[in-house]
């Protein structure tokens, strides 16, 4: 230009990048995941305050808004923390992540949730209630059926089992109208637990219980009265446990809450932390799985090939109770040919049994121990040398890599498009959630 008699302008040109971007490397090439048609499973590790929850929001965000996916956030056990989510950014106090978006060319957007809280006898408040935020139920009925694998976390229920199928059903295996599933109050339950007949022994009429160990029935009926007074099912809470749905055809079909939003495209939010502590959350969690699990089982799913996002904040919360860890386990190693996508944060890579580790085919790690980093480079043999490098990174920095024959996308600053597909690592600084994302805790949003 300075020898030049003319004015010479670069022009800008901007492509379309159909992949996930998650983080800007320092040489400037932009990094990013890919759909893939074997659906992923994605690990993100890091100490609280590095930017772990931030890029599993971000990945979220652009899976629902950039793919046209369904989501669901599995568990926000920390403070109401997705509460924002369903807010854009501020453009006067969110100024510096609102230019990190510009630089992808990315607009602020609320993610559409809706927050759903199981109900518990301690629920007292629900933030945004009836707006955005809605009180869940159990169906009795439909989990009377089959008590002992609800149960089977709470409460050994032994000898007494057989007894409780037959408050259930008859001698024919044939449901008894004036049984379990039509009890409408405590006082019903009690009574059907000490039911008595009238038999004939010797020529005389004696009146006995139906269950004749005193125990047992003792223990039937406190059980009965434990959950009658917990809140958690529709019974006794007035609170729907299937929402109506309408659907493409005109029909209408009941479904659960997470069923419905899905149905309906909009992001369930699973808010966990009135409930993780609760006796009967590994139940009511499991339930919830095994639904979304057989959801993605059905005909019209698989012919529809229809893909599912599910998203696990604070995961190890939730291998607290080997029931969930078993179930997740299972979902996970049978993904893809269920077209389900599994991305789950927390703090260390210890936190994780191997069988998740083996199974991980991404992972996105900010700052580490040195004792932690060996344990995730360990797994990622293309990032062996990179220990005091994690241990390192500063504030909203990150690594990711992806296990061999996984392919990481990577666009450098003229738009030249590479792929590697053989474990290379790459450091940089993630970009922001295109939703607003607050700390844990935070007031006045």
């Amino acid at each position: 230009m300075e020898t030049s008699p003319f004015t010479f302008q670069e022009e800008e040109k901007r492509i379309f990048i159909p992949e996930i971007p998650i983080l800007l490397a320092e040489d400037g090439r932009l990094v990013c995941l890919p759909h893939t048609r074997d659906l992923p499973k994605i690990g993100i590790f890091g100490a609280p305050g590095k930017g772990k929850t931030l890029v599993l929001h971000l990945i979220a965000d652009l899976v629902h808004w950039k793919w046209k996916k369904r989501c669901i956030i599995a568990n926000d056990n920390v403070s109401f923390q997705t509460k924002s989510w369903g807010l854009p950014w501020d453009s006067e106090k969110h100024k510096d992540f609102i230019k990190k978006l510009e630089i992808i060319g990315h607009i602020t957007i609320p993610l559409p949730c809706v927050y759903l809280f199981q109900n518990t006898n301690d629920l007292v408040d629900v933030e945004l209630e009836n707006e955005v935020s809605y009180r869940t139920s159990l169906p009795f009925k439909d989990i009377i059926f089959n008590p002992a694998l609800f149960f089977r976390d709470v409460e050994n229920l032994g000898a007494s089992g057989k007894y409780l199928n037959g408050l259930i059903y008859t001698d024919e295996g044939k449901i008894r109208t004036d049984g379990l599933l039509y009890s409408e109050s405590i006082n019903d339950i009690i009574n059907l637990i000490n039911e008595q007949t009238v038999v004939e022994q010797n020529g005389e009429q004696l009146i006995i219980y139906k269950i004749p160990n005193d125990s047992v029935r003792a223990k039937l009926a406190s059980l009965f009265q434990e959950i009658w007074n917990s809140k958690i099912f529709d019974i006794n809470t007035q609170l729907p446990s299937k929402w109506i749905v309408q659907m493409p055809d005109g029909t209408r079909n009941a479904l659960h809450p997470w069923r419905a939003c899905l149905y309906s495209n909009l992001i369930p939010v699973m808010v966990t932390n009135n409930i993780i502590n609760n006796k009967y959350f590994a139940p009511f969690y499991n339930f919830m799985l095994n639904d979304i699990f057989s959801m993605q089982q059905e005909p019209l799913n698989k012919k529809n090939e229809m893909e599912l996002w599910i998203f696990f904040d604070e995961i190890h919360s939730l291998f607290n109770h080997n029931s969930i860890f078993n179930k997740i386990k299972e979902m996970a190693k049978q993904g893809r040919p269920n077209r389900m996508a599994f991305v789950y944060a927390t703090q260390y890579f210890g936190d994780i049994s191997s069988d998740i580790e083996l199974i991980t085919d991404y992972i996105i790690s900010f700052q580490q121990t040195t004792t932690e980093g060996k344990k995730i480079l360990e797994n990622f043999d293309a990032m062996r040398h990179h220990v005091k490098i994690l241990k390192m990174l500063p504030k909203y920095h990150a690594m990711i890599a992806g296990k061999s024959g996984n392919p990481l996308i990577v666009y450098d600053t003229e738009g030249k498009k590479e792929i590697y597909d053989d474990g290379t690592p790459f450091k940089g600084v993630i970009f922001p959630s295109v939703s607003q994302h607050s700390a844990p805790k935070k007031e006045g949003i």
